[in-house]
């Protein structure tokens, strides 16, 4: 395996050419914005093309890649196949939060639809409560008042 940091993709003699990136990028700007993916340079044997793409648009790849641990992480297929699981896991990770937030949101807005529909309900059996309070002490005035003449005769 052989790096060059300086030399542009299209100057490289190498044995693997990038395919262009699906979208509006370039074989040789990277997902976060970096223009400067050249210092990639792996052989074909060690890599597939889907692995080579996701390498030339990794920014923390390219900032490994210009650190003092170039040598070893870039020796090691293993390590950039980990961190590019890594970074894949990450992402799908994020999703599954972010549909689980939505997921949340929905469930607080219908939870607190249904909260509004219990209030409404306890206030109309409130209402029908103190309506047959006042019907029972109406008619326990009446029952009281009736008993206490004289010719009324409880059946």
């Amino acid at each position: 395996m052989s790096f060059s940091l300086s030399a542009p993709v299209e100057s490289r003699d190498s044995s693997i050419k990038l395919p262009p990136s699906p979208g509006n990028f370039s074989s040789s700007s990277s997902v976060d914005g970096d223009e400067d993916a050249s210092w990639l340079e792996f052989g074909s044997s060690d890599y597939t093309d889907d692995e080579l793409n996701k390498i030339a648009k990794s920014t923390k790849l390219q900032e490994i890649a210009k650190s003092t641990k170039l040598q070893e992480i870039a020796s090691d297929p293993k390590k950039v196949r980990r961190i590019l699981k890594n970074r894949e896991l990450a992402a799908s990770s994020k999703q599954r939060m972010l549909k689980y937030m939505i997921d949340l949101k929905h469930r607080i807005k219908f939870l607190e639809n249904k909260n509004a529909l219990i209030f409404e309900k306890i206030k109309l059996l409130e209402k029908d409560k103190t309506i047959l309070m006042t019907r029972r002490r109406k008619s326990r005035f009446e029952l009281n008042h009736w008993s206490n003449r004289p010719n009324f005769v409880m059946l």
